[in-house]
This record gives C-alpha cells, sequence and structure tokens, in this order.
C-alpha cells in the first residue's frame, strides 16, 4: 500500500523528533485542497490493529499559527499546574465540537503530559506525548467530522 502525502507527518526513513509547533503545521500543510487530514489513529493498549482518522478540517494558515499559540498556552497551563488535575477542554478557546473520541484524547493527552512533567521525565517522552497532545488539539478545534478507517483506499 502507498502512504499518502498526507500521512507523511514525519519521514519514516529519517529519525527526526518533531516539535509539537512542526506537529501543527505539518498537519496544516498535510490538509488537501477539499480540507482533508488523514492521520494515523492514535496509539491505544488494546488497539490490535492501527488505522487512520479521514478528518474534513475546516482551518486557514492564519488559525494553525493561532493554534500554536494556543498550545503552548494550555503547555504552560500544564507545567504550572503540577499535580492539580485539570481538565484540558475548559483550557481552550474553541466550542465542543460534539465528538467525544476527539474530546477523550485531548483529556487523556493533556493529563499523560501533566504527569509527565511534573514527574521531569525525559524530554523525548513528553515531547512525545506534546505532539500527541497538540495533533489532540487541533482535531478538537478544526475537524468538523471525522471518521476512522482500518486501511485507506
Amino acid at each position: 500500500m502507498n502512504t499518502p502525502k498526507n500521512l507523511l507527518i514525519a519521514n519514516p526513513d529519517q529519525s527526526i523528533v518533531l516539535t509539537p509547533a512542526e506537529v501543527i503545521r505539518r498537519m496544516f500543510a498535510y490538509t488537501d485542497e477539499n480540507g482533508i487530514l488523514i492521520v494515523p489513529q492514535w496509539p491505544c493498549d488494546d488497539c490490535v490493529e492501527q488505522g487512520y482518522y479521514i478528518c474534513r478540517m475546516n482551518w486557514t494558515k492564519a488559525d494553525a499559527e493561532e493554534a500554536v499559540a494556543v498550545y503552548e498556552s494550555l503547555y504552560a497551563k500544564l507545567e504550572n499546574a503540577g499535580e492539580k488535575p485539570c481538565d484540558a477542554q475548559t483550557m481552550l478557546p474553541y466550542p465542543d465540537p460534539g465528538m467525544e473520541e476527539i474530546a477523550y484524547h485531548l483529556n487523556i493527552r493533556a493529563k499523560r503530559l501533566q504527569k509527565l512533567l511534573a514527574l521531569r521525565a525525559p524530554h523525548i517522552v513528553a515531547n512525545n506525548e506534546a505532539c500527541l497532545l497538540a495533533q489532540a488539539m487541533v482535531l478538537y478545534g478544526y475537524c468538523k467530522d471525522f471518521r476512522c478507517v482500518k486501511e485507506l483506499e
């Protein structure tokens, strides 16, 4: 199977580490002219086989840059909260899109990153979770609908 261009947030032949800001900008760059963005399904403990989210996005380049600033603000809030419980949905300026799966991953990723920061986890570990949080935040803010598929056509 050929991997579509919009799945290649990172080149699999290179071992590079992206920042959350780079992930957000690449997500915008790989959104096609019809507003479709295909991203790998989030990793989960009980997933036997990873699928893909086909997302219908509604955003502009200005929105993507705003998303970087919103992410940086969210990160600072999580970093300063220590172990105090946080609800990522209430920390964002976006209306609830009504997509439970995305909201769930947004909150789980935020809680995991907050815990990793409180524990002073190694940068590479925290950065990986931060990139997944950035992805969830973008989908929460700008995805109008999505579907999950196991294989791409």
